[in-house]
């Protein structure tokens, strides 16, 4: 027997054919996996009084926001008061926005989660920016973490930006190089 003979046959889809499909396949996956990010609501209290929190203070009426419970005001400004500032920010530039300013602060900071967490990926593991994407794609800690207002998800990211700045050599320049090469 003198083994196989395989030849291209019109019926088989060519390699870049396969590509493409695979192409697509992974971008409606990702989509199906990051459409939740196009509703994020409010789960808890503990969100919806940060950014009241920042309304009061954007319209300087910092000491209306409580009365009956002043201490939420002070707990509130005295461990989250970074997000309150930078929320209060976006509510004065954009007046009548209403969940518009915690979602782009939700979408910073996942953007910093995933942005990092591929550079991060790449350095240690040495992998491809697809494949590094695609895995982070796969984990649900990363991609869900943004499906409701938290305002963890702002410092999550700005860490793992962090590190993966430092990772890298600690310049901006060369993480933007790390991530496109």
């Amino acid at each position: 027997m003198t083994g196989w003979n395989v030849q291209q046959h019109d019926s088989f889809p060519s390699r870049s054919a396969l590509h493409r499909a695979t192409l697509f396949g992974a971008a409606l996956l990702a989509a199906w996996l990051l459409a939740p990010l196009a509703g994020m609501v409010h789960v808890e209290g503990f969100s919806a009084s940060i950014d009241s929190l920042a309304l009061h203070l954007a319209s300087g009426s910092l000491l209306d926001y409580d009365r009956q419970f002043p201490f939420n005001l002070d707990y509130f400004l005295a461990t989250r008061s970074g997000v309150v500032v930078i929320l209060a920010a976006l509510h004065r530039c954009f007046a009548d926005a209403g969940e518009w300013p915690f979602r782009v602060v939700m979408l910073t900071g996942f953007a910093g989660v995933v942005v990092g967490s591929v550079v991060l990926v790449r350095r240690w593991a040495g992998v491809g920016a697809g494949l590094a994407v695609g895995a982070l794609l796969l984990m649900p800690g990363v991609s869900e973490s943004a499906f409701f207002y938290n305002d963890n998800v702002l410092s999550s990211g700005l860490a793992i930006a962090a590190l993966a700045l430092l990772a890298t050599g600690a310049s901006p320049r060369v993480a933007a190089r790390a991530l496109v090469a």
